[in-house]
């Protein structure tokens, strides 16, 4: 498809959304409310706290004429990272570097769920009953966001199973070329999934600063099994 901003329309790879379909061929899981996860958050911000709309993401900003409130989790911490501080530096793109700021004033949450969250589900299985495979949605590169977004809304406004999801799974392309197999990251919509701040509880390690501490050690780890630079600052 060509959504207007896709980066490059020639050789887009991501088709246009179908027309009405049988929502059973849209999948659908739960994440338990007792299944942690992490994400990567402006430390002046609260950990939970959804985003109103600012970015360009794979599958966020969303929403017209009102955008939907999002919010990025990983299943695991390194899946957070990559997906966030590190989203740029995978493999055969551009600089092997993360500089200063992008490190400042962030923390890593740990996070459960007041209740089970329902997904929509875009891990392979389930994509291949849309007919799609990653390259076409999940695994597009960073310029044809604008099409993976259309996709977005079109999941938004379905019901799979007759219930509205809150939010979209699916296997996170940075784990993927870092080569970390099933790494799983959601988005939650903020008019569906819990979005009150301090609805998510913390658990584990809390949260973790990027810049000293735990949480650097951490950064430093996953930059060294990149190859790539962490700028002191």
């Amino acid at each position: 498809m060509t959504a207007p901003g896709c980066g490059r329309p020639a050789d887009c790879p991501v088709p246009d959304p179908p027309g009405p379909v049988d929502a059973r061929r849209i999948g659908s899981t739960v994440w338990p409310a007792d299944r942690a996860f992490f994400h990567v958050y402006e430390l002046h911000r609260g950990c939970d706290e959804f985003n109103p709309g600012r970015g360009d993401s794979r599958f966020a900003p969303i929403g017209r004429p009102t955008t939907v409130p999002t919010l990025y989790g990983g299943a695991d911490e390194t899946v957070a990272l990559l997906e966030s501080v590190f989203h740029d530096v995978t493999a055969g793109a551009g600089d092997r570097v993360v500089y200063p700021d992008v490190l400042r004033d962030r923390g890593l949450a740990h996070l459960v769920s007041p209740r089970p969250l329902r997904l929509v589900d875009l891990r392979d299985e389930a994509l291949a009953r849309l007919g799609l495979g990653r390259p076409q949605l999940v695994a597009t590169t960073p310029e044809h966001y604008a099409c993976t977004r259309a996709w977005g809304e079109w999941l938004h406004a379905r019901a799979p199973g007759g219930r509205p999801a809150d939010g979209l799974v699916w296997i996170s392309r940075q784990a993927e070329l870092t080569g970390r197999p099933g790494g799983e990251v959601f988005v939650l919509w903020g008019d569906r999934a819990p979005s009150k701040i301090d609805s998510y509880a913390l658990v584990g390690p809390g949260v973790r600063n990027l810049v000293e501490g735990p949480g650097r050690v951490l950064v430093e780890e996953i930059a060294e099994s990149l190859d790539a630079l962490v700028v002191p600052g």
